[in-house]
């Protein structure tokens, strides 16, 4: 599978975020992120046994670094909705091309969530929050791996787990034991 995205694609996107980086409402740099994650996961090969092109993984990490850019641009402004709005779609961007790994999937959607609660969005903040703890809950359950990969995939459980509004006392102290195989 090719890569078909057109060079004009990324230049307008990327024209839309400096423009919003200088001072444009940002709105429009939304729309075409959103479009172009949108096309990212169409072209995103599917199945356990499919692997995504060099192309495919640098255009998800370019899709993933505006979003940061305009998430920070966003919060420095005080436009909250368009703040989560932007972090929402570097999950996506991550979440498509590095579903299992735990390491860049957790901290892009804790700051989902983070934003999530700044706005007061308990519930989408929680939701999040499960989508974590329901995927991250199997790293206190298997054999510790001494990767820093490892180490932060605990500590963006710990993160959703403390974060969440139901209380997981269980879940929290068996990954506090697994975090302390670190020093953590």
């Amino acid at each position: 599978m090719t890569c078909e995205l057109e060079q004009w694609d990324l230049t307008e996107l990327r024209d839309l975020v400096n423009r919003t980086l200088k001072g444009a409402d940002g709105w429009e740099a939304l729309v075409a992120l959103e479009k172009q994650n949108k096309i990212l996961r169409k072209q995103f090969p599917e199945g356990p046994t499919a692997a995504a092109t060099a192309p495919l993984q640098a255009l998800s990490e370019e899709l993933s670094q505006l979003a940061l850019e305009l998430a920070k641009e966003f919060s420095k402004r005080g436009k909250g909705e368009y703040e989560e709005h932007a972090w929402r779609l570097r999950s996506k961007a991550i979440c498509t091309a590095h579903s299992f790994e735990r390491h860049r999937v957790g901290p892009a959607m804790l700051d989902w969530a983070d934003c999530s609660l700044r706005l007061g969005k308990r519930e989408a903040a929680d939701a999040i929050y499960t989508a974590i703890i329901k995927d991250f809950t199997e790293l206190i359950r298997s054999e510790p791996q001494p990767t820093w990969e490892w180490l932060t995939g605990l500590q963006c459980l710990e993160r959703a787990l403390e974060g969440h509004s139901k209380p997981y006392e269980m879940l929290i102290e068996k990954t506090r034991e697994s975090l302390a195989l670190f020093g953590e």
